[in-house]
């Protein structure tokens, strides 16, 4: 599903940073583990083709990405991978339930509000469809981030330090959020953090190295 060799990434005129090879199936669950200035930010933004890949390859369901023009990544992106990013980037003006529709529009999918209301019953806060972004706790607004992650069926759901502000109860909470709502959508899952305590809730695990 997911393959990275040979990557490097370099900014401006600073030593590339590289990243070991790996592979990840779909419903495959990976953790990406590394301190900071490790790349993990970077490395996720390569997959989720945020950033344009310089050197190596990255396939996704036998796409290379170097290959995707800009239109056609970001077509690719919203049709095929959710993120869940570490701050929410919510539209501040539109409700929980439009923000969540708003990624069907710009994956060019039609508005599926059942879907969009199925995920936030799943993640038991469909009460607060109507709510502002900001009217939700921290931890509503990260369920409201996974279920947007998902509503457009994505293959790969990519998770930017989801746990990195939370207490032990809360992260537990969050990663179970998220292995079990990836698991039911039939979804590959990567996680780059930094936060240790993930290490053992995982059976598949790649360390970065600070570069």
């Amino acid at each position: 599903m997911i393959t990275v060799q040979g990557v490097t990434h370099t900014y401006r005129e600073e030593d590339p940073i590289s990243f070991p090879d790996f592979s990840c199936d779909r419903g495959d669950q990976l953790l990406i583990l590394g301190a900071s200035g490790s790349g993990k930010t970077t490395l996720l933004n390569l997959i989720g083709g945020l950033l344009k890949l310089q050197k190596g390859q990255i396939t996704i369901g036998g796409k290379a990405l170097d290959k995707l023009s800009v239109s056609e990544l970001d077509t690719f992106r919203g049709q095929y991978i959710g993120m869940v990013f570490q701050k929410p980037h919510f539209v501040g003006s539109l409700s929980v339930l439009e923000n969540i529709t708003l990624a069907q529009s710009l994956a060019a999918k039609p508005v599926d509000k059942e879907r969009a209301m199925q995920l936030l019953t799943r993640l038991k806060i469909d009460k607060l469809a109507l709510k502002k972004p900001d009217q939700l706790s921290v931890g509503e607004q990260q369920r409201a981030t996974i279920a947007r992650a998902l509503v457009n069926k994505p293959a790969i759901v990519l998770a930017d330090e989801p746990t990195s502000a939370l207490d032990d109860i809360n992260c537990d909470e969050v990663v179970s959020l998220l292995e079990n709502a990836a698991s039911q959508e039939g979804s590959a899952l990567l996680i780059v953090t930094h936060d240790q305590r993930l290490k053992d809730k995982f059976k598949n695990f790649v360390e970065l190295t600070p570069q």
